[in-house]
């Protein structure tokens, strides 16, 4: 009896794809064969699950198992960091798993194979026609690795709107991300761009995913909360770097050692561009939070104008009108026949986007189809669910000048005085 591995896990791997753990045995051909497969959680400890498998059929009684379905109980989208102000890890987006396998012939077991894990994975999704390779993905020295965030092109946000990036920091084994500041470069039209920079050991330690703030609002809290400093003189700015006169910015994230090396001040991301919007709009504007395919916080706003319904939904029951009143059985007028035991109402909202760019509409995608959506009002969130059914896929070239609309009804009933 003796194992062969056909295939392991990536290092990293997003959990709803397939995980494929594959392996032969020389033994899987004999009657009652099966083999035992045993998922042990971070530190190779606190099994997640431990199960028996037959061999595949089709395949050479090899054993083919998805390990995606059992991880995806151990991670979470980290909502909670769509408003942070520094560099923030996700605690609840990134994992890790080793595995044991074990050949079983009858209720005698044989050979043992383990991994030479951990195997990391992370709240993320790869679509049909995409391919994903981590090392793209991996800031490092000599590297220009991407975001966690397939948003293409510039982004727009008022001085008031939140924005959120995810990255990798850490060692995986044989695959790194030893970036350490977050720098932000803005643009005040005649005044040359000035730099400013958050440094990843503010407060933060340990490998994983991180959030880092995007939106205006978040970098002028990061001001505030005195972790963002001058690019040149390392000083916290005693202002709001983002204001009513910058017109853009850009972020990226950089190389730097803790001594002095010529390496220091290399990009090792793409940069990421950001339009301040300084004009007024007749509606306030709904600005919707969702999980993007890779795990990061996306936003955006659509300003104009949203038309607001609730609707009400009541089971009722009948109740006896009579009962002894007044040595006589009788009712008084105003006492009900019907009585109301479940009303449910919900707010339902239909909005409307801006003018749009195919680009744009290309990147909305993924909040209409993402599971996890809020929206942020008066500097709080609300869970949603959009309830359109159908998202027309417009073209500048078609439609000339177009937009979209959504509908979408709070993830919550309005509670009844019952």
């Amino acid at each position: 009896m003796a194992f062969t591995k056909i295939k392991d896990p990536d290092r990293i791997s997003l959990v709803n794809n397939p995980i494929p753990i594959i392996y032969s045995s020389s033994t899987s051909a004999q009657v009652g064969f099966k083999y035992r497969v045993i998922i042990n959680g971070s530190g190779n400890t606190d099994a997640f699950a431990s199960l028996y498998v037959y061999g595949d059929n089709d395949y050479n009684e090899y054993l083919i198992y998805d390990a995606s379905m059992i991880c995806s109980n151990y991670v979470r989208f980290d909502y909670e960091n769509w408003n942070i102000s520094g560099i923030t890890k996700c605690h609840n987006q990134m994992n890790s798993f080793y595995f044991d396998l074990v050949e079983y012939l009858g209720y005698n077991s044989g050979s043992t194979d383990n991994d030479n894990g951990p195997f990391w994975y992370f709240q993320g999704v790869k679509q049909y026609e995409d391919t994903f390779n981590i090392d793209n993905y991996l800031s490092h020295t000599g590297s220009t690795a991407y975001f966690l965030s397939k948003w293409s092109g510039k982004r727009k946000y008022k001085l008031t709107e939140y924005g959120v990036v995810n990255t990798f920091y850490g060692i995986w084994q044989d695959k790194y991300s030893d970036w350490r500041r977050y720098v932000i470069s803005v643009n005040s039209g005649a005044t040359e761009d000035r730099k400013y920079y958050i440094e990843i050991n503010s407060g933060v330690t340990g490998y994983g995913i991180y959030s880092l703030p995007l939106g205006p609002a978040n970098i002028n809290d990061a001001v505030t909360a005195g972790v963002l400093k001058d690019y040149e003189t390392g000083n916290v700015p005693g202002y709001d770097i983002i204001n009513s006169n910058t017109n853009s910015y850009s972020v990226w994230l950089e190389y730097w050692a803790l001594v002095d090396v010529p390496q220091n001040g290399t990009r090792t991301t793409e940069i990421l561009e950001v339009d301040v919007d300084q004009q007024c709009y007749k509606h306030s504007g709904i600005q919707f939070l969702w999980c993007g395919d890779l795990g990061s916080p996306e936003t955006y706003t659509f300003r104009y104008g949203d038309v607001k319904e609730t609707t009400i939904s009541r089971s009722a029951i009948k109740k006896p009108l009579h009962h002894y009143l007044a040595e006589d059985y009788s009712y008084n007028i105003g006492e009900r026949g019907l009585k109301n035991v479940d009303v449910i109402s919900y707010e339902n909202v239909a909005v409307v986007s801006d003018w749009l760019e195919d680009r744009i509409n290309n990147n909305l995608m993924e909040l209409y189809r993402s599971s996890e959506v809020w929206i942020i009002k008066d500097d709080n969130i609300y869970p949603i669910i959009i309830t359109s059914s159908t998202i027309e896929n417009k073209k500048i070239k078609v439609n000339k000048l177009y937009n979209q609309t959504i509908e979408y009804k709070v993830a919550y009933e309005k509670l009844t005085n019952l």
